[in-house]
């Protein structure tokens, strides 16, 4: 095979994920590696659920002096909650 050929060949069964099989490379396939699909659901479903929790765990401003960002209805209650009477 010429030095081309071959190398596109090993490219594309090697390193290049297939839709077909799963987003597995077809070394992966043959060489009978478990489908990492679901794994990556899990570790996305995971990754969601910890910056969830995160986002809401940080206290929330508002950002009042940004230019050209209108204010919203919930930033003009809080601002109007925390008025001096």
């Amino acid at each position: 095979m010429s030095p081309g050929v071959d190398f596109y060949v090993t490219q594309h069964n090697a390193l290049v994920p297939h839709y077909a099989h799963d987003g597995q490379t077809p070394d992966e396939v043959y060489a009978g590696r478990p489908p990492i699909a679901s794994a990556l659901a899990e570790h996305r479903a995971s990754a969601r659920l910890h910056r969830l929790q995160y986002n809401r765990s940080r206290p929330r401003t508002v950002c009042r002096d940004a230019p050209g960002v209108p204010e919203t209805r919930g930033a003009q209650i809080q601002r109007d909650s925390h008025a001096m009477p």
